[in-house]
């Protein structure tokens, strides 16, 4: 049964844009392989080239990682853990008084309520 032709159009659209973004996706990354080819040794280069040696790190995970996350001046390893989402948020400390949320264990000879 063939495909309606609205269907059909919209599909041969769809597989156009996709192909224009795999495109642009290959421009990228000869774009990226291009500049690591001319200073490799040098500033975030190796640092790149020597993250995507990591087994599961790719070239573009690598080139995020340096120019999105390791470039930033952080305070120390624990500011760069909680960047990376990897250590809970410090938050402030709960007022005192006790914790409201649950009970009081109750204490002998006190009456329970």
């Amino acid at each position: 049964m063939p495909l309606p032709p609205n269907v059909l159009a919209e599909l041969q659209r769809d597989m156009a844009r996709l192909g224009f973004v795999v495109s642009q996706i290959r421009d990228i990354e000869k774009a990226r392989q291009k500049r690591l080819e001319q200073e490799p040794e040098t500033g975030p280069h190796a640092m790149v080239r020597q993250l995507a040696r990591v087994v599961g790190v790719g070239i573009e995970t690598a080139d995020m990682l340096v120019h999105e996350v390791l470039s930033r001046p952080m305070r120390d390893q624990e500011a760069l853990a909680r960047y990376a989402g990897l250590t809970a948020r410090r938050t402030r400390a709960a007022p005192s008084g006790g914790n409201k949320g649950s009970p009081e264990p109750a204490t002998p000879g006190s009456a329970a309520a």
